[in-house]
């Protein structure tokens, strides 16, 4: 796949921005009856959806779907090393009306946030949703308020204020191409080449992402996935 990164974004493919992860799953899944996805890919299937298969991989594609009885959306996540501060997530996607998936960006060692949570990025039909996670609802001080009956006036402020939706028409049934590109304290949404939009946040600001993952309930076909660091 090309690069999508424009030149508003101040990043091309130089050599000395380095490609951690790249996977076309261009491969025959290893199972029919649970997750076989390989090359250091893992799932929450076992912790969430009692060991039922949730990832699949066909004709060169990949999708998750979460299992009837499941208590978590559909989860599979990859290492990233080395960590990076500033770098991009790149995937495809071909997405129909009801299909929904996320893109994180992770660092399962961060002790203020929940399961490792520093920025979401949603895709649904209607658009692209980036949340600062680490500053907004997975942070643990303001989660633990929440589950306590304790959501003030401002926490919900704060939660609304960590996150920024795009408008986009997605549930088309063609296949796009979306760029995630985090420098400082801004992630940059890229979709098919264009700027879609920016989202400036403190929680952005994170030094080690060595973790990425993609959840969804019902996801659309995906392929393609590389990560940069810049």
């Amino acid at each position: 796949m090309a690069l999508l990164l424009s030149i508003s974004t101040g990043w091309s493919a130089h050599h000395d921005h380095m490609l951690l992860l790249s996977d076309y799953f261009d491969r025959a899944d290893a199972s029919a009856a649970q997750d076989g996805l390989g090359r250091e890919w893992g799932t929450n299937s076992d912790r969430r959806a009692s060991g039922q298969k949730q990832a699949t991989l066909r004709d060169g594609v990949f999708q998750l779907t979460t299992a009837p009885g499941a208590d978590h959306n559909a989860v599979a996540y990859h290492p990233i090393s080395p960590a990076f501060e500033d770098g991009a997530i790149q995937i495809r996607f071909r997405m129909r009306a009801g299909e929904f998936f996320a893109v994180d960006f992770n660092n399962p060692e961060c002790g203020t946030v929940h399961s490792g949570h520093i920025i979401n990025v949603a895709f649904r039909p209607d658009g692209v949703t980036i949340k600062d996670s680490k500053s907004g609802a997975m942070n643990l001080k303001i989660r633990t308020e929440v589950k306590a009956g304790r959501k003030t006036p401002a926490i919900t402020t704060l939660i609304k204020n960590s996150s920024k939706m795009l408008r986009a028409n997605l549930a088309d049934g063609a296949w796009h191409e979306a760029s995630l590109i985090k420098r400082g304290d801004t992630l940059t949404v890229q979709l098919d080449g264009e700027t879609l939009g920016q989202f400036q946040s403190p929680g952005i600001t994170h030094d080690t992402i060595n973790k990425v993952s993609i959840s969804a309930k019902s996801s659309p076909l995906l392929d393609d996935l590389k990560v940069w660091s810049l």
